[in-house]
């Protein structure tokens, strides 16, 4: 997984480190809820899956608490073309650094990674990564 992280990430992607855990343990939570145990799977996650998880919980917020009732987003629709503006787009920030703890940077906050759910999810699992 860790090769995977780095052929993918290059450019962001300096090194990886791996700590050992206790009985085999690698466990992946998204909003409290596990999305992957390699104790019950028996295998590590593909990088996709992790993503693709990040994204739901992402495009799951966004339509539960930011757009209206029967104009959902996708995972690939452009905030700006959904309407969302600075406020919501802070809404979601303020969400991410409360259920992933990660902070992203004001030279991160670039339409290359806030384009849409999908974008953001790959910057995120980038920068957990990279942690």
């Amino acid at each position: 997984m860790a090769t995977e992280l780095i052929q993918k990430f290059p450019e962001q992607i300096e090194s990886v480190n791996l700590h050992a855990g206790v009985g085999g343990a690698f466990e992946v939570s998204v909003n409290g809820n596990q999305i992957w145990s390699k104790l019950e799977s028996k295998q590590y996650p593909e990088v996709k899956v992790l993503t693709d998880a990040v994204t739901a919980a992402l495009v799951a917020f966004i339509n539960g608490h930011i757009m209206a009732a029967g104009r959902p987003i996708t995972a690939t629709d452009s905030f700006e073309a959904a309407g969302i503006d600075s406020m919501a787009l802070l809404k979601i920030l303020l969400h991410v650094e409360g259920e992933f703890g990660l902070w992203i940077p004001d030279e991160d906050l670039v339409d290359e990674h806030i384009a849409c759910a999908r974008s953001l999810a790959e910057y995120l699992c980038r920068r957990a990564s990279a942690a």
